[in-house]
């Protein structure tokens, strides 16, 4: 099994076709490429196993180092050789051709010995490009790189400070001329990366000769508690971030560069804003200028600036005349709140938290009804969370029934990315992470703060890696183990959101990292124990979740059987189907066929009756399709490269199942999709499967799947194809 568990993958049978679409014919189906995160456009295998858009990887491997092959997204190991999925080499079209050239140049530059050599040789323009570009850019962490880029800045300042031109520069000669005295200062900025987002250490051995360039009126743009330490013992300093220097201005042309982020965060999408003044101002100038009555006015504004692109969220439309922004009861309540801020110091009086609960329990009722998102924009554009975040930490060790009320509210203002990186920039997780550990006795306080961790960490790969830093996995580990948490159902929430790379600002996630810490530290053990009540738990349904999300490789999932995850999902299956309770049976079944993914879990299964027990749910769920459709997903699973229990799945009813629930429900895209995936696997290595299915009409079911959901053409197909028809592609 891959290293993520969490795919089911399907069979193909037949001479010389292979075994497994994740073996030679092509990616899991159910899966998307890793960097993209969408479907697989000309698929490619890495020499790990994980597959990517041929597209992807080499515009990762653009980012890394010029003479060195890509890390695997996934897994870090060498990406030495890229396959190409077979049926490619079929295809005619120019863009296909195009990029598996340069696939196999990739896989000529790093297929080692002399031939790997040759090619380097040949391929050196392209290398000298790629390593003259990368000594540009100052993010490049290769040491060569850094020992080429201190050279030619070192010599840049003995160019300035000599009045013989040895470099004929033309125009660069004269620029340098004329900024010679700010070089010295340049160069300490780009060894130090003292204007980027962070404080770097350099080795003091190359510093000592460039310091003594540098004029001492550089030092004065530090502030007092930022004074730069030469320790003479030690082999590296830590210079703070300076204040912008006025002979070095941030945006002058010759020093701007584009920073990458570290987790080498796409480009930020345009949006076009406006200010609530300016948007008054327009429908002030539709009544003035264009003599419109107020409502034709304001609703003229809105459509004009939605045609052109604006963003309105967050806007007080109100009709000038009738109302106005100070009558908005949601910005009556943040002004006040400011005022009680404000005037406070430190903490707030009995009588000043008072009237905040009430403050409090308003803006929750406006941001949390059928308007609360539109009211939660409108906040957020005022100032609400920076507001909710200064109250929080004048409040944390006071009334805990205004902190409840505060943690609520917050967890409405943090809906979308602009207003998490408000929460972010504002120093929110390292708030919260203390109100959580203060709190920790507390089962409000814990799910009204988790509640704001799942917020915050929807959608933001930042925020998510804030936590991880503060070691929020640790403090959930202690309180999964230290009580029941029946209560606190944000936790499990919290789980989830931060394990699920959900950010589509981020060429590769760091969540599959997330999710292996959090099962080294026994969080995916402690997940389980939560599974053993059964239905009796209100948390059942949560922790299946959360546990789903942790499962992320072969071990993972072993280690959830190991510790009766198994046991406890198959007899929750079991008690959903006697009391009808279809939620439940599909979150577990979800469960159980991501945990099936492990080919030791899957003789657990079948042991333990799991076939048969799946069978009896569906023919109780029959009426459902989402149940049915997480069944037959099981199944697919189990029946992989497991003629045995393809045959256990024929006698238990799997192929009636199956063509029961095609003819039920003919609209039903995913269910059409995982029939065709279970019936390819139960025919891939079992021939006498065939004729069974064959004669019952599953032929007619699957044509009329691939003829009417354009997702079913490639699963219909290859389910003809195992069933032995020769014209599978009509």
């Amino acid at each position: 099994m891959e290293e993520n568990a969490s795919n089911p993958v399907v069979e193909v049978s037949g001479e010389g076709k292979g075994e497994s679409i994740e073996g030679k014919d092509g990616p899991p189906v159910d899966d998307c490429c890793p960097i993209c995160f969408g479907d697989f456009t000309i698929p490619c295998k890495a020499n790990c196993g994980h597959w990517y858009c041929a597209n992807c990887i080499l515009q990762f491997w653009n980012y890394s180092s010029a003479s060195k092959p890509c890390k695997c997204p996934m897994c870090s190991r060498y990406i030495n050789r890229l396959t190409p999925e077979s049926s490619l080499s079929l295809q005619q079209e120019q863009e296909v051709a195009e990029v598996l050239k340069k696939v196999v140049r990739y896989n000529l530059l790093f297929v080692g010995g002399a031939r790997g050599l040759v090619q380097k040789v040949y391929e050196l323009p392209f290398f000298m490009t790629r390593i003259f570009v990368a000594m540009m850019d100052p993010d490049t962490e290769d040491s060569y790189l850094q020992e080429m880029r201190i050279f030619a800045m070192a010599l840049s300042v003995l160019y300035a400070a000599t009045p013989f031109d040895f470099i004929p520069t033309g125009e660069v000669s004269t620029f340098l001329k004329l900024h010679s005295s700010q070089l010295p200062i340049f160069l300490l900025d780009e060894i130090l990366d003292l204007r980027g987002d962070g404080v770097k250490k350099f080795p003091l051995a190359k510093l000592r000769g460039v310091m003594r360039t540098v004029p001492k009126s550089y030092y004065k743009h530090f502030s007092n508690s930022e004074q730069i330490d030469f320790q003479k013992q030690s082999s590296l300093i830590t210079l703070p971030q300076p204040r912008a220097h006025p002979l070095v201005p941030k945006d002058h042309p010759f020093f701007v560069r584009t920073d990458l982020t570290a987790h080498e965060m796409g480009p930020p999408k345009t949006v076009r804003t406006i200010s609530q003044e300016a948007f008054d101002e327009v429908v002030k100038e539709n009544m003035e200028d264009l003599g419109m009555d107020p409502t034709e006015a304001l609703q003229d504004a809105i459509q004009t600036l939605s045609l052109q692109g604006v963003d309105l969220s967050g806007i007080v439309k109100c009709v000038p005349g009738e109302s106005s922004l100070k009558d908005n009861p949601l910005i009556q309540s943040l002004e006040r709140l400011k005022q009680l801020d404000l005037n406070s110091k430190d903490k707030f009086s009995d009588e000043d938290l008072n009237e905040m609960m009430g403050l409090f329990d308003k803006l929750i009722e406006l941001c949390g009804g059928n308007e609360g998102s539109v009211n939660a924009a409108v906040a957020t554009k005022n100032g609400g969370v920076e507001l909710v975040c200064s109250i929080c930490y004048k409040i944390r060790c006071g009334s805990k029934r205004v902190l409840d009320s505060c943690l609520k509210t917050m967890a409405l203002l943090v809906h979308d990315v602009q207003s998490t990186e408000t929460f972010r920039t504002g120093g929110g997780p390292k708030l919260l992470v203390n109100i959580l550990i203060d709190g920790n006795e507390d089962p409000e306080i814990l799910n009204s703060g988790f509640a704001v961790v799942a917020a915050s960490a929807t959608g933001n790969e930042v925020v998510k890696e804030s936590y991880m830093e503060l070691k929020i996995d640790e403090l959930i580990l202690e309180i999964l183990s230290r009580q029941r948490n029946d209560s606190i159902q944000s936790l499990y929430d919290a789980i989830r959101v931060l394990l699920t790379p959900d950010d589509d600002r981020v060429v590769a996630s760091q969540v599959y990292g997330y999710a292996r810490r959090f099962a080294k530290i026994g969080i995916a053990r402690a997940l389980v124990h939560s599974l053993h009540a059964g239905l009796s738990s209100p948390s059942l349904i949560s922790a299946s979740i959360a546990l789903k999300a942790v499962a992320v490789n072969d071990e993972i999932c072993k280690s959830v059987a190991e510790n009766g995850g198994i046991d406890a999902l198959l007899r929750c299956i079991d008690d959903s189907g006697l009391q009808g309770n279809k939620t439940v049976a599909r979150i577990c079944c979800s469960l159980l066929s991501k945990l099936a993914g492990s080919d030791s879990n899957k003789s657990a299964i079948i042991e333990k009756g799991g076939m048969d027990k799946l069978i009896v749910v569906s023919a109780r769920f029959s009426d459902d399709a989402s149940v049915l459709q997480e069944v037959m997903s099981i199944i697919t699973v189990l029946s992989l490269r497991s003629p045995e229990n393809a045959a256990r799945a024929m006698e238990a009813g799997a192929g009636d199942l199956a063509i029961q629930a095609m003819l039920k429900f003919p609209n039903a895209q995913q269910l059409q999709r995982s029939s065709c995936f279970m019936i390819r696997n139960l025919v891939a290595r079992n021939p006498e499967n065939r004729k069974l299915l064959l004669s019952n009409g599953v032929e007619k079911l699957i044509r009329q799947a691939k003829e009417n959901h354009e997702i079913c053409k490639d699963a219909a197909t290859d389910a003809l194809r195992d069933l032995g028809l020769d014209d599978y592609n009509k």
